[in-house]
């Protein structure tokens, strides 16, 4: 036995599966998206090398020098669901002195440190309830010029 469909018919289940078919996409164009991910502040670094000499890269002794420009960065996931500005800061004991304070327009956001005076330094990034420090020892520095060492920074005693 062999089954006949008209022409008129064929037409009618094409139309039928087109309206599905619309159907189908609408709903999944209203549906809910999946809760995007917050964004995530990973940590926050001196990505510059700490100075010439005994306070080099590889030493134990990591010291930067006042006077000197560093490179501050601050590391995120996500950074375009920030809910609030990112927020990095330097503070000696009583001083304390803002670097960034907005909301991040990319992964890395580096802002530029100079160390004041000798001394220890807290470096702190702030971003939607999450907080990153880190450390800095700092002795007197003299900032070479770029075409000297790349403008490394000579560190001299008295190291904290």
């Amino acid at each position: 036995m062999s089954v006949q469909c008209s022409g008129k018919s064929n037409r009618m289940a094409v139309g039928v599966a087109a309206i599905a078919g619309v159907g189908a996409a609408t709903v999944a164009l209203v549906a809910p998206a999946a809760a995007a991910e917050p964004a995530y502040l990973q940590g926050v670094v001196i990505s510059t090398a700490p100075g010439y000499g005994s306070s080099a890269t590889g030493s134990s002794n990591y010291v930067y020098g006042a006077g000197c420009t560093y490179d501050v960065d601050a590391i995120m996931k996500n950074y375009s669901a920030a809910k609030t500005p990112l927020k990095i800061t330097v503070s000696n004991g009583a001083r304390s002195v803002t670097l960034y304070n907005r909301k991040p327009g990319k992964t890395l956001v580096r802002s530029k440190w100079q160390p004041a005076g000798p001394g220890i330094y807290t470096i702190t990034a702030s971003l939607d309830g999450v907080t990153k420090r880190t450390t800095a020892k700092v002795g007197y520095g003299i900032q070479l010029p770029a075409n000297m060492r790349d403008g490394a920074c000579v560190v001299f005693p008295p190291y904290y």
